[in-house]
C-alpha cells in the first residue's frame, strides 16, 4: 500500500517538485520532507496546511488523493482526479436503493458483516460460549426484521452487549460506556479518532472504486453525508477496536497523552502525530480495505442483476 504523507504544519504553504523521482515538500526554499514518488498514496492536510494551486494540479494528474480534515479527522473536503469510471456499479446502487427488498437485504448485508466482525474479535478474547449464543440469537432477530428501523434497533441492543464486553478487556483503564462526541474518557476520544480516520479512507476507496457514497441502505439518506460510508464503517468497527485495545493494553498511550476534562478529551500534538503513524504502519495496512470494498462492488451489482 502506498504511503499517506500527513502535513501538520500550521500556517506553512508547501511547494511540492518532483526531484529525481522523489517528490520534495518545500515551505518557501527550505526542503521539508522528501519521498519516493511512487510510494505516496494520499496527502492529508490539517488545520492550516497549504498547498499551492501548481501543486494541487500536479498531485491530480498524477492520481495522489488530497484529503482535507479537521484536527478531529473529520473529513472536511477531497480532491480527486476528474475520472468517472464503473457507471454500472452506480446503475445497480440507484436500482437497489429503488427497491425496499433489496434495500433491507443490503441493510442487513452491512448489519451481519459487522456483527460477525465484532464476534470472531470477541471470540478470540473472552467466553465463547456465551458470545455465540448472543451472535446467534441477534443474528435470527436480524434475519426476521421487516424494515431497516427495525434492524437497527436490534444493531443497538448487540452495541450495548457487545461494548459491554469490549471495555471490560481493558487492563489498565476500562470505560463505563460508548460515548461519541464529546467523549468522556481518553478511551472513547481514540475510538471517535480511529472511527472518523477509517470512515475517510473508506470514502477515498469507494469513489476509487466508482460508487455513489450518497446512497447507503443500512443508513437512511441524508443530505451532505457520505450515506455508504456510512454502511461501510460498520464492518471495519471492529477493526478499530482492536486496534485501540492494543494501543492502551500495551500501553503506547496513556492518560498523559490526552488533555481535558471531563466530558472533552482530545489527543496532545506531539501524541495526535505518534497515532497517525501508528495507524498508517500498523492498521492501514491490515485492513484489507480495498478488497473488502471490491467485495462489495460484486455483491451490489450481482443483486441489482437478480
Amino acid at each position: 500500500m502506498n504511503k499517506t504523507i500527513y502535513l501538520f504544519d500550521k500556517d506553512c504553504e508547501y511547494n511540492i517538485k518532483k526531484v529525481n523521482g522523489n517528490i520534495a515538500f518545500y515551505n518557501g526554499e527550505t526542503l521539508k520532507y522528501r519521498f519516493p514518488y511512487g510510494d505516496v498514496g494520499s496527502i492529508v492536510l490539517f488545520n492550516n496546511t497549504q498547498l499551492t494551486v501548481p501543486c494541487i494540479k500536479m498531485l491530480l494528474e498524477n492520481e495522489i488523493d488530497v484529503l482535507y480534515c479537521d484536527y478531529g479527522g473529520r473529513l472536511i473536503a477531497r480532491l480527486e482526479s476528474y475520472r468517472k469510471k464503473n457507471i454500472k456499479l452506480r446503475l445497480s446502487q440507484y436500482r437497489i436503493s429503488l427497491s425496499e427488498e433489496k434495500t433491507l437485504a443490503m441493510a442487513k448485508y452491512f448489519f451481519n458483516e459487522k456483527i460477525t466482525a465484532q464476534y470472531k474479535f470477541l471470540y478470540r478474547l473472552s467466553e465463547r460460549k456465551k458470545i455465540t449464543t448472543e451472535y446467534i440469537k441477534y443474528k435470527e432477530f436480524a434475519m426476521q426484521a421487516k424494515t431497516v428501523s427495525a434492524l437497527l434497533g436490534i444493531e443497538g441492543y448487540f452495541a450495548e452487549y457487545y461494548f459491554g464486553k469490549y471495555f471490560g478487556l481493558f487492563k489498565y483503564y476500562k470505560p463505563a460506556k460508548r460515548t461519541r462526541r464529546p467523549a468522556e474518557d481518553t478511551v472513547n476520544s481514540l475510538m471517535n479518532l480511529c472511527y472518523t480516520l477509517t470512515s475517510s479512507y473508506i470514502t477515498i476507496n469507494l469513489s476509487a472504486e466508482g460508487f455513489d457514497c450518497s446512497i447507503g441502505y443500512l443508513h437512511s439518506l441524508q443530505e451532505e453525508r457520505d450515506n455508504l460510508t456510512c454502511d461501510v464503517i460498520e464492518i471495519f468497527r471492529s477493526k478499530c477496536d482492536a486496534f485501540i485495545l492494543k494501543l492502551f493494553n500495551r500501553k503506547e498511550f496513556t492518560a498523559n497523552d490526552f488533555y481535558g476534562k471531563e466530558k472533552n478529551f482530545y489527543l496532545k500534538k506531539d501524541a495526535y502525530k505518534k497515532f497517525l503513524l501508528k495507524y498508517n504502519d500498523e492498521f492501514l495496512i491490515i485492513s484489507d480495505m480495498e478488497e473488502i470494498i471490491k467485495k462489495l462492488a460484486m455483491k451490489i451489482t450481482e443483486m441489482a442483476d437478480e
